[in-house]
């Protein structure tokens, strides 16, 4: 999970005569393994799992390419780019909905595979359904080029995210969530299928 790679994401916000569509390649987090687990809320009913919990990251660096179209009013503008992002002193609240399902030790769950004679041994791994996070930023430092041909103006742009990005990262992680959720889940659940649930638990 440190670095984790995504090759590919893609997030749209639209409101009234804005749009924004972004295409993100190459993306590189670093910084979960200094993550430090604070609390742990943890229930089960039948084969269905709430887990809550809080964990301190004392920073992340998340860097790739972009490609990006912004519409207002109709008048489209294109950007392109890298960018290199740092957050710093982040403190998350994590909320997981998921559900335990049987696996053979290979990985699958329906056997359609050699192991599919009754003789492998079966495991309990967790699935994630829902991911939320509520995360709260100490800082944040941005860089990105292609934002303006002029060096001079990306330069201010920049600036200006660097200064006002408090205004937007709260209204960004709810509007953008049902791009940023599956990925997530997707990432957890291949994690969490190489964990046998029951050893972790007993």
């Amino acid at each position: 999970m440190d670095p984790l790679v995504i090759d590919k994401a893609k997030y749209q916000l639209k409101k009234d005569d804005f749009q924004l569509r972004v295409v993100l390649k190459y993306i590189v987090i670093t910084g979960f393994v200094g993550s430090i687990l604070k609390d742990v809320d943890f229930e089960m009913d039948g084969n269905m799992i709430i887990l809550k919990t809080h964990n301190l990251i004392p920073s992340l660096n998340i860097t790739g390419s972009y490609k990006a179209e912004m519409v207002l009013s109709d008048a489209p503008t294109y950007y392109e780019g890298k960018f290199d992002i740092a957050l710093m002193d982040l403190d998350c609240i994590n909320e997981l909905d998921g559900e335990l399902v049987e696996q053979c030790n290979c990985g699958c769950e329906t056997c359609e595979c050699d192991c599919s004679s009754g003789n492998a041994r079966k495991r309990r791994v967790v699935r994630l359904l829902k991911f939320n996070v509520f995360p709260t930023i100490g800082n944040m430092n941005i860089k990105a080029t292609g934002l303006n041909p002029d060096p001079t103006i990306n330069s201010l742009m920049v600036q200006m995210a660097n200064e006002y990005w408090q205004q937007f990262y709260k209204f960004l992680i709810p509007e953008t969530k049902k791009y940023w959720e599956p990925l997530m889940i997707h990432i957890s659940n291949r994690f969490l299928s190489a964990i046998s649930f029951d050893s972790v638990l007993y």
